[in-house]
């Protein structure tokens, strides 16, 4: 396994933020290092099976806890991840981000990054404090924006 240190970042953002005519040398020489070459040969995220329509789902998903909760911050950090290749986000009502979820994988759809609804997971949690039988459903709804 391959630790992406300070110097390899450098140089690797180095080489994509700057606009001159030896970017693509400098582009070369960072994707020479092993750990440069990690991102791009370890990219395929596992999946496993859910349910009973067969479609696999990431085991990798993108978290969307924030502290301090910056919606904005959540929404392009969703629509980022979902423009990289992320399938699976996850979320919790206590993250305060279910909306901003919610509404940034609906941009990405109806923008065309993703094809369709039906290639994305979301997961999301029932809280400790939500865990007593007769709070269970409500939550799941208030999660759902079922009620």
């Amino acid at each position: 396994m391959h630790i992406l240190n300070f110097s390899t970042a450098y140089t690797f953002y180095r080489a994509l933020a700057t606009p001159d005519k030896h970017r693509q040398t400098r582009e070369r020489h960072a994707m020479s290092s092993p750990a440069a070459r990690s991102i791009t040969c370890y990219s395929k995220i596992p999946e496993f099976l859910v349910g009973t329509n067969g479609q696999p789902m990431p085991a990798v998903g993108l978290g969307t806890a924030s502290h301090p909760f910056v919606a904005e911050d959540v929404r392009t950090s969703v629509l980022t991840a979902l423009e990289l290749g992320y399938r699976h986000i996850d979320t919790a009502g206590l993250y305060a981000s279910e909306r901003v979820v919610g509404e940034a994988m609906a941009e990405a759809v109806s923008c065309g990054l993703v094809a369709s609804r039906d290639e994305l997971f979301v997961t999301s949690k029932v809280w400790c404090t939500q865990c007593h039988p007769e709070l269970v459903l409500p939550s799941l709804k208030e999660s759902l924006k079922l009620n």
